[in-house]
């Protein structure tokens, strides 16, 4: 309470950022590690996710129109005064986001879905081979991720991977629509050549590089998952692995992940 009380009373001392440049992309798609060492080659101020995200509560009522976008923003001035700002639920809220910021540079991570849904499953401490996720799957998530996983908030389908794989097609939506606004980089790319992609980026969204940052691209920003190694038939089993497929089928294509 005290943390929070500090944290709110600190939060009006801050003064937004007009032009921040913006990491979005799906949850585990790499925007971590790409904003982090891009602020890192620039020298510019990071916020590597808005805390109040984690508020289910304020997120469930920024999904359901319950207050507005600018409202939301004005609760984390603090979050919205850094120069670049990663936080992949606001790729879900676009439109808001360039209305309120239309001077910004975007910049979109995608991630095989493949990959990226093994990635959350992994986070979730979940398997990736289930018809269904029963209350005993769930009941030690946290409530940000089970609402990304019962697809309340975005995502379609009848079971968990169907979910996901919905939710990652309309990321990518989110970017093609947009695509006049963005930067696309494939986390792929980023993984052959951590630091050149980084100062491209850096290039590309008009931020000078001023540090090399060679000896920190092998970082973990986040804990890296332990299914990473494991093939997709292994890790989703046929049935699974062929619903993603076959939901992701047509934007896999046009990131050639087929």
């Amino acid at each position: 309470m005290i943390e929070r009380f500090v944290g709110d009373h600190l939060n009006v001392l801050f003064s937004i950022n007009q032009r921040p440049t913006f990491v979005l992309g799906n949850q585990k798609s790499g925007t971590t590690a790409i904003a982090a060492l891009l602020g890192l080659a620039t020298k510019s101020s990071v916020t590597l996710d808005i805390p109040k995200i984690e508020n289910v509560s304020l997120t469930d009522s920024l999904f359901k129109g319950k207050i507005n976008f600018s409202e939301f923003i004005m609760m984390n001035r603090m979050a919205f005064s850094k120069d670049i700002i990663k936080e992949p639920t606001l790729t879900f809220f676009f439109n808001e986001l360039i209305r309120f910021f239309p001077q910004s540079k975007y910049i979109f991570v995608i991630r095989d879905p493949r990959d990226n849904i093994r990635s959350i499953l992994d986070r979730c401490a979940l398997p990736g081979n289930l018809d269904s996720l029963k209350e005993s799957h769930l009941k030690n998530i946290l409530p940000g991720w089970r609402k990304i996983l019962e697809g309340e908030w975005v995502g379609n389908g009848q079971n968990y991977i169907e979910i996901l794989a919905s939710r990652w097609n309309i990321a990518a939506e989110v970017f093609l629509k947009n695509k006049k606004h963005f930067i696309l980089i494939r986390y792929e790319d980023f993984l052959k050549d951590r630091t050149g992609e980084i100062y491209k980026l850096a290039q590309k969204v008009g931020l000078k590089v001023k540090r090399d940052i060679r000896q920190h691209v092998n970082y973990q920003y986040q804990s890296k998952g332990k299914h990473r190694g494991i093939s997709w038939i292994d890790f989703f089993g046929n049935n699974n692995l062929k619903k993603i497929e076959e939901i992701c089928n047509h934007y896999m294509k046009i990131f050639n992940y087929f």
